[in-house]
């Protein structure tokens, strides 16, 4: 699951928590300011929805079939489809050799073994006025920016056997467990 917004509130209200102050219900048509891509749609699968300790508004499936939740019932990050801008996506790039998820190899320098392994984390990733093929996560945890999507700038990662979403099966303690990378 997806889980980007625009802006993740340090401290929520604790009555914008109860369900019946909510702006939105179940099965409710929704806008969600989802940064980087700009305002999704979808509509809302959850109220309260618990994530690793913590208890957000809204669970939404956007209509491109991924889920996010909103962090707080604010305009600025879910509102009704009709208030939200419409964007013009025409920015976006077409044609990408990675999808998000995909374990890559990018280049970080001059030289010849200036690459580093990272995780493509966008793709058509906008920032200053420019749009980048790829941001990714290094392995370290930063997130840099591939220039191109040519084999100069980024390319698939030899350092692993296997890619994210294989299915595997690994020794432990217990004997031999499937699972998936």
């Amino acid at each position: 699951r997806d889980h980007t917004l625009a802006v993740k509130p340090d401290n929520l209200d604790p009555e914008s928590l109860d369900p019946r102050k909510l702006r939105f219900g179940l099965g409710d048509r929704v806008a969600c300011n989802c940064s980087n891509e700009g305002w999704e749609r979808g509509k809302v699968v959850q109220l309260l929805y618990s994530e690793m300790g913590s208890v957000h508004p809204y669970q939404v499936l956007l209509d491109n079939g991924r889920y996010i939740f909103a962090p707080a019932d604010d305009d600025d990050l879910i509102r009704r489809p009709s208030d939200a801008p419409v964007e013009d996506k025409s920015w976006r790039m077409t044609g990408l050799r990675f999808d998000k998820g995909r374990l890559v190899d990018c280049a970080f320098g001059e030289g010849d073994d200036d690459w580093v392994t990272g995780t493509v984390v966008l793709t058509s990733y906008r920032e200053g006025g420019l749009v980048f093929p790829y941001q990714i996560e290094t392995q370290d945890g930063y997130l840099i920016a591939a220039p191109e999507d040519d084999d100069g700038c980024i390319r698939s990662s030899d350092n692993y056997r296997f890619q994210v979403g294989t299915r595997v099966e690994c020794i432990v303690e217990e004997g031999w467990l499937p699972g998936t990378v």
